[in-house]
């Protein structure tokens, strides 16, 4: 009979979890220690905390939940402490996500690997109860960890008497164990219930979870290889070989059946990623596939031999031939060929490619963006009354020069009326008087002058300084733009908006209107065009139209004269989809099909354009098969060539000029 194994975890892990261990033929009993609630009062704090944050750190899927509920802020990079928080993190929606493989120690080391102190704080998604001193040790290494309890999780303070009935019973044979704290909870609960524990086996998810009940006597206690789920099910394999459930006394079972589990403990939804091994599970379905396409093609032979008229293969009162040819070389070279795809198909690359310190680099920019003077900020300086009273003290200097030349012509006319011979002393006085008035005029005059160079000198100085913070909105704005820009690009979001306001900010500029115009003539286009689907969604869509393409290519190859018996052959072949699939790239055809698979090995590893160069030279009803695929996938690389031409010109010009003037 199978093994029976009872799962700890909390209901929503727990269900995936469930379902991989039904494809295994494990009965799962699902008993959750742990009840998580989000805390919504936490979303308020939460906005600030994520003001210039480089990272996310998630310590657990539910941790990924929790913020994916209170804030919609999906743009900032993940750091994810295993496989399974990631997948989860993926799932609901953020784009750059990489899994550290392990535990706190694992997720802090990889923190380091791909960021840098100064590149902004990180932030932790934690729960009530925090595993691991991740804070200190990032703050070992300079970084600064903001942390934030966005939801709780209470223990169960009994099993459910279902659970204790089977455990009594000897109705469960593994139990499977991932916290400390989920552990010792089942620990107590079990010592308070009287739970016998010696025919049981403990499956514990890393040595810190086997600690927390080693006090209890267990017939084996195992330990993953590795902190995660595909471990723990490679665990449960290895013990089901070894260890066979002990049949249960026939009395027994008919007294108190377990049978197969509830419908509600056995999840619906099944979780490709809990499967170590999603592209051999995709052969092994495909491999089943054939086998029901070779039943059919019997049933179609019978068909063939006494009605093809119903299969659309002749038309009514088409006399069938007197024999049927031997169809089992075809299927053999089939097979063969099938067994070749399968072994290619094992060879693939498992995971996405690493993005590097890619999330890093535009938090870090981010941040220099946000401390720049915001548009429309106040001068440095503030402007002196003397500058403002400039336009009346030049006024009021003009008509005093105008009257003072007027007193100096008239001083003249009176000198050139003196006698020639000479003027008595009482006649000059009153001249002299008048002379020194004027140079006591002229010197205030001259002194106001001065004055006023002066105050001309400071409002060029602020004139400069008004410039130099318009250029710093200038800057900050088109910084940010094009961040926002690309950022939206990498999420497959509309950015029509972001376009036109990158396209008004440097028109005020024309070095820098020059400099922009050919990446963002290129983007308009684009953006206001169909959605262009992200890179991940393209690389999901691609197996799909692989398909379709073979078809196409299979149905293409058909003469139009093709006889009765290459038609059938065509239409069974067409039951069964068969490509090559390239170890490496190393198809060296020119068929359709090779480049096909050629596309494929290239889109694995991340090369879009390779891909798109492949598939641009399919020919026939191949190339119509991919047509619609194809075009997106132009559309996303020609965007985010065009971005990169954007960034580019805008750091040039930076580099140039210093800044926009």
């Amino acid at each position: 009979m199978p093994l029976t194994a009872l799962i700890t975890r909390p209901e929503e892990d727990a269900r995936p979890l469930a379902e991989a261990l039904a494809s295994r033929g494990v009965v799962v009993v699902i008993e959750p220690l742990l009840a998580i609630r989000v805390l919504p009062e936490a979303a308020g704090d939460l906005a600030k905390d994520l003001a210039g944050v480089q990272a996310l750190l998630f310590t657990s899927a539910n941790g990924a939940r929790a913020f994916a509920e209170l804030s919609p802020r999906r743009e900032i990079g993940v750091l994810a402490v295993g496989d399974a928080t990631a997948t989860a993190a993926r799932e609901l929606g953020f784009g750059v996500v990489e899994s550290a493989g392990g535990d706190v120690q694992a997720l802090a080391r990889l923190a380091k690997q791909r960021l840098k102190p100064a590149g902004g704080p990180l932030f932790h998604a934690a729960g009530s109860a925090v595993a691991g001193d991740l804070a200190g040790t990032l703050a070992a290494e300079g970084f600064e960890l903001r942390r934030r309890m966005l939801y709780e999780s209470t223990t169960a303070t009994s099993l459910s008497p279902e659970t204790v009935a089977a455990l009594r019973r000897g109705r469960v044979d593994l139990v499977l164990l991932f916290s400390p704290r989920t552990a010792a909870t089942f620990a107590e609960l079990a010592k308070a219930a009287a739970i016998e524990t010696a025919p049981l086996t403990a499956l514990c998810l890393s040595p810190a979870v086997a600690k927390a009940v080693e006090d209890l006597p267990w017939r084996r206690v195992e330990v993953a290889e590795k902190p995660d789920l595909p471990s723990l099910l490679a665990l449960v394999d290895r013990v089901a070989a070894a260890d066979p459930p002990t049949a249960i006394p026939a009395a027994e079972t008919k007294a108190a059946p377990l049978g197969a589990p509830p419908p509600e403990l056995v999840p619906a939804t099944p979780l490709p990623t809990l499967v170590p091994a999603p592209r051999r599970s995709a052969a092994s379905v495909f491999l089943a596939g054939l086998i029901g396409a070779v039943i059919a093609a019997a049933a179609v032979v019978a068909l063939m031999r006494f009605a093809p008229e119903k299969i659309g293969l002749a038309p009514a009162g088409t006399p069938a031939p007197a024999a049927t040819p031997d169809l089992a070389p075809r299927i053999a070279d089939l097979a063969a060929r099938l067994d070749a795809q399968q072994k290619a198909i094992d060879s693939l690359p498992k995971s996405a490619p690493d993005l590097g310190d890619l999330p890093a680099k535009v938090a870090a920019l981010q941040q220099k963006v946000a401390a720049l003077p915001a548009p429309g900020a106040t001068p440095p300086a503030a402007i002196p009354a003397e500058i403002k009273a400039l336009p009346q003290q030049m006024a009021a200097l003009d008509p005093r020069l105008g009257s003072l030349d007027q007193r100096l012509g008239a001083l003249e006319q009176k000198l050139a009326a003196l006698p020639q011979g000479g003027a008595a002393a009482a006649d000059l006085a009153p001249l002299r008087a008048e002379l020194g008035s004027l140079k006591e005029a002229l010197k205030s005059d001259e002194a106001a002058l001065g004055d006023l160079a002066a105050v001309k000198q400071e409002v060029a100085k602020l004139e400069a300084a008004a410039s130099g913070a318009r250029s710093a909105a200038t800057t900050a704005g088109l910084v940010l733009g094009v961040t926002e820009l690309r950022a939206r690009i990498a999420a497959g979001e509309p950015f029509a908006a972001e376009v036109d306001a990158l396209s008004k900010l440097a028109a005020g500029d024309p070095a820098m209107a020059a400099a922009l115009a050919e990446p963002l003539a290129a983007l308009k286009p684009l953006a206001s065009g169909p959605p262009i689907p992200g890179f991940a969604q393209l690389r999901a869509e691609f197996p799909a139209m692989a398909e379709a393409v073979t078809h196409a290519d299979a149905a293409g190859a058909l003469p139009a004269n093709a006889s009765f018996w290459d038609r059938v052959v065509g239409r069974l072949e067409s039951l069964v989809t068969v490509r090559p699939v390239a170890e490496g790239g190393q198809v060296t055809g020119n068929s359709n099909l090779d480049r096909l698979a050629r596309a494929e090995a290239t889109l694995g590893s991340g090369d879009l354009p390779g891909a798109v160069s492949e598939l641009s030279g399919l020919t026939g009803p191949a190339k119509d098969a991919a047509a619609s695929w194809l075009a997106r996938a132009q559309a996303r690389f020609q965007t985010d060539a065009a971005a990169k031409r954007l960034s580019a010109a805008l750091l040039a010009a930076f580099a140039k000029d210093g800044a926009p003037q």
